[in-house]
């Protein structure tokens, strides 16, 4: 563990210096935004690791509940396979480009980013005034922590099968979760989103196509009582109690 802190805290030395002696008209990232407001280099390097953490978390996350869902429902599975293999060359591995026209896969991606959020409490907000919410007066200070898991299975919004999985509720529909509709928000809204947001949806799409592209799936068949457990563990970015076994076979 000590040998990968230091060479990750040396590829962070080299991210940083790369930015700074890279010339600024040329390009403006992220990086280059937080060199251009913060002085102290140690803070910097541990705010992109704590960035490259936490999408990392939070997409394997994403990625077990995602496989465990497809495996559930085998339809499902063989209808996303068949659209990444007709749509991509067999031999090549599927790009962020190809993943990201592919709509059986992008509505895979939004129904389990809906009924399995990797983190069903968003990051806590502060009231910056009062408001009065439904009858009650929160006054200015309050913490208030969102439940998104919670609002993306409300029946009332998503209807009597909000605690299915159906990717299909997504194939006509608009809706996205960039955080402008607030009945389903995995990555927050405003200006307080997950700014981890487009690396974490690049890498979900780019993975789950590769993943189901070259393999078939089939879950452990012992013990199969905890297999079909989808009981959750505790925790800010929420993985499965029991992990999730899966078995691969050439496709």
């Amino acid at each position: 563990m000590d040998e990968v802190d230091k060479r990750f805290v040396e590829f962070l030395d080299r991210v940083v210096k790369e930015h700074e002696d890279a010339h600024k008209e040329t390009r403006s990232d992220f990086v280059d935004k937080l060199l251009a407001i913060q002085s102290d280099k140690s803070a910097l390097k541990l705010i992109i690791w704590d960035m490259f953490l936490a999408g990392t978390a939070t997409s394997l996350s994403f990625l077990e509940w995602a496989m465990t869902e497809l495996m559930r429902h085998p339809k499902a599975m063989k209808k996303l396979q068949e659209e990444i293999r007709s749509s991509s060359p067999q031999d090549f591995f599927v790009t962020e480009k190809e993943a990201e026209k592919m709509n059986y896969l992008q509505a895979v991606i939004k129904e389990a980013l809906r009924l399995r959020p990797p983190a069903p409490l968003l990051v806590p907000r502060v009231l910056s005034e009062d408001v009065k919410l439904k009858g009650y007066n929160i006054p200015a200070g309050t913490q208030v922590i969102i439940n998104a898991w919670a609002i993306q299975r409300d029946t009332t919004t998503w209807g009597i099968d909000a605690e299915e999985f159906r990717p299909e509720r997504h194939l006509d529909s608009n809706l996205d979760f960039q955080g402008q509709d607030f009945k389903f928000i995995p990555f927050g809204s405003g200006k307080r989103i997950c700014p981890g947001i487009g690396f974490t949806s690049a890498l979900i799409g780019v993975t789950l196509a590769n993943v189901v592209k070259r393999f078939n799936w089939r879950m452990d068949v012992e013990p199969q009582r905890v297999q079909h457990d989808l009981t959750e563990a505790t925790g800010l970015v929420i993985f499965r109690k029991f992990p999730l076994i899966a078995i691969p076979s050439s496709a």
